[in-house]
């Protein structure tokens, strides 16, 4: 298990010492944070990059479920190119005199193509004279967020526009969105029919992600709210909304919303192997890092946050998207 799997919440960065507000404070220089003493050098940029790593794995959930593959991380190169295997079918019986049947190895290569990902805060000097270090934290909070929302956005992006299959409320699978009318919200019976369609191709069904308003709708059903039916007595809490046969329902507010007449939303239902085999990849290039740039005659600061990543689709018959009202 990497860093990218996790979901770590962060420390309080605002809970540190005088003291160490103080080494702070005497880091501060016009080459850019850095100085002779040793004391002050623990303070040098360096420490902004640990601590946007912990807000840069907080909040969201889609991108947890890639398969990492770290063979660019730290490497020289940029492209990596990995092997997907087809699920096989079962074995069957043969004749003692027939030959056995051949099935097809039908791999295929997927290449990953890292993209550099950035974003910048700029702090003045009048600012971090009265409030330094929060203002160092805040700004490795609020880049490791954005940093995190383009990675959840693109696997978003990534397992919508794979999924092999697409089923529409009222259509059933095949559906589009125009096929979509007002009264065809989410229901109960979709996610169900959805779900078999990972089954018939091999693939556990166990979560499902849905938009707030696809959340209003299944929490009205009296299906879903009964425990023998939704797996649990704490269907409505946090993220986590309920079970269905096996699958975690969660609200997602990053989920896809066209703004036609009707709206279309389209939940995600994402599955995987008994081998733990799912639908899409994450391929690191350079972990998230925190860098600054001093500008003396401005008096203020450029911190900068940036990493670089790509992602790809993996098996697309491990996804099926859902739309409704």
């Amino acid at each position: 298990m990497t860093q990218y799997d996790k979901v770590i919440k962060p420390s309080n960065p605002a809970n540190v010492s005088s003291e160490t507000k103080e080494v702070v404070a005497q880091a501060i220089s016009s080459s850019g944070y850095t100085t002779d003493d040793a004391a002050s050098q623990r303070a040098t940029p360096e420490i902004w990059d640990r601590q946007l790593r912990r807000f840069v794995q907080t909040d969201f959930d889609i991108q947890s479920r890639a398969e990492v593959e770290e063979g660019l991380l730290g490497e020289a190169g940029d492209t990596l190119n990995v092997t997907i295997d087809k699920v096989p079918s079962a074995a069957s019986s043969v004749a003692e005199t027939d030959d056995v049947s051949i099935q097809e190895l039908d791999n295929r290569q997927v290449t990953y193509e890292p993209t550099e990902y950035a974003t910048a805060f700029q702090v003045h000097d009048k600012t971090m004279r009265r409030n330094f270090f929060d203002v160092m934290a805040n700004a490795s909070q609020k880049i490791g967020y954005a940093l995190r929302l383009i990675r959840e956005r693109t696997a978003i992006s990534t397992v919508e526009s794979g999924a092999d299959t697409t089923y529409a409320v009222g259509t059933g699978v095949g559906g589009a969105d125009s096929d979509i009318a007002s009264s065809d919200t989410l229901t109960y019976d979709a996610l169900v029919d959805a779900r078999r369609e990972l089954k018939k191709e091999n693939f556990g069904a166990d979560r499902v992600y849905v938009t707030p308003k696809q959340f209003s709708d299944l929490a009205k059903l009296d299906a879903f709210q009964r425990v023998d039916q939704s797996g649990s007595d704490e269907t409505l809490r946090g993220g986590d909304i309920g079970r269905i046969f096996g699958m975690t329902v969660y609200e997602h507010n990053e989920l896809t919303v066209d703004g036609s007449s009707p709206e279309v939303h389209h939940a995600l239902i994402l599955g995987s192997t008994d081998f733990g085999d799912g639908a899409f990849g994450f391929a690191p290039k350079k972990e998230a890092g925190v860098r600054t740039e001093r500008e003396e005659l401005g008096r203020y600061t450029n911190i900068v946050g940036v990493e670089e990543w790509d992602m790809q689709m993996l098996r697309p018959k491990a996804a099926v998207e859902v739309l409704s009202a």
